[in-house]
């Protein structure tokens, strides 16, 4: 009736949808974007760094010894199709199986795919502010920019101690990127570990740029576990972003009630 109708359904019933959904549909329709059809995905062999200066009439290698011959049947194989056991083949030890696309010397690459994610023009300029700060060793003003985004700096635990750990992390940052060397995974890892140990919660604004970056990284790369380090990022406080969400999905599904309409779209 109207009356039940107006009242929100309860918690659990919307977060029976599971929270693995709710983390899908946060990644599918919020933080990231990729058109994944067989003409965006290609397979490559992984390029080899060349030396430049290198005399161009240096002869070519020499030509590589390995050939193709016809399959044949093993003695192993023979015993198995005529139903004897095999022998035992304990002692022989191979190469192990390539387990990777790496291990082939190939890579995935993915076309279009990148952020869904956009930042107030204010907040955008604290990130360049860092970001600036950072590169140009100034790591005070850096660590400064990057506190100011705390929602709730009352319940940081330890700020001396945060800004000094900050301060590391940044200057250890501007040191690998002088090298040449800077992992966006490692680096997060290294930042949210400081952030659940000092309970720094950034504001909300910023978590779609991290969570997006991190799932191009881990689409592009496949070196990066999306779900692992979202766990890890939302170590603390991930019950707070679901009860956001959870809130938000509940919202449109009263909505939709009031419409006569009972639509819960969730992730393919």
């Amino acid at each position: 009736d109207a009356r039940n109708a107006a009242q929100p359904p309860p918690l659990p019933r919307v977060a029976a949808q599971g929270i693995m959904d709710t983390y899908c549909t946060m990644l599918m329709h919020n933080f990231a974007h990729a058109d994944l059809h067989p003409g965006n995905l290609i397979l490559r062999k992984r390029a080899t760094r060349t030396n430049r200066n290198a005399n161009k009439n240096t002869p070519p290698p020499p030509p590589t010894t390995t050939t193709t011959t016809a399959p044949t049947t093993t003695p192993t194989q023979r015993e198995e199709e005529d139903g004897t056991p095999p022998a035992s083949s304990a002692g022989a030890k191979g190469p192990p199986p390539p387990r990777t696309l790496g291990d082939l010397g190939l890579e995935l690459v993915v076309l279009d795919c990148g952020l869904v994610a956009q930042l107030p023009t204010s907040e955008l300029q604290v990130v360049i502010s860092m970001l600036d700060s950072t590169l140009q060793g100034q790591y005070d003003k850096a660590t400064k920019t990057f506190l100011s985004t705390c929602a709730r700096p009352e319940f940081v635990r330890d700020r001396a101690e945060l800004e000094t750990r900050v301060k590391d992390f940044l200057r250890r940052v501007h040191r690998r990127q002088l090298e040449g060397g800077v992992s966006y995974l490692e680096s997060l890892s290294e930042l949210a570990a400081i952030r659940r140990e000092h309970r720094f919660q950034m504001r909300s604004n910023y978590s779609p740029l991290i969570v997006g970056s991190l799932v191009v990284e881990g689409t592009c790369q496949g070196k990066c576990n999306v779900v692992e380090a979202l766990v890890k990022l939302f170590e603390g406080q991930g019950s707070e972003i679901l009860q956001f969400y959870v809130a938000a999905t509940e919202g449109a599904i009263i909505a939709d009630r009031e419409e006569q309409r009972i639509r819960i779209r969730r992730p393919r």
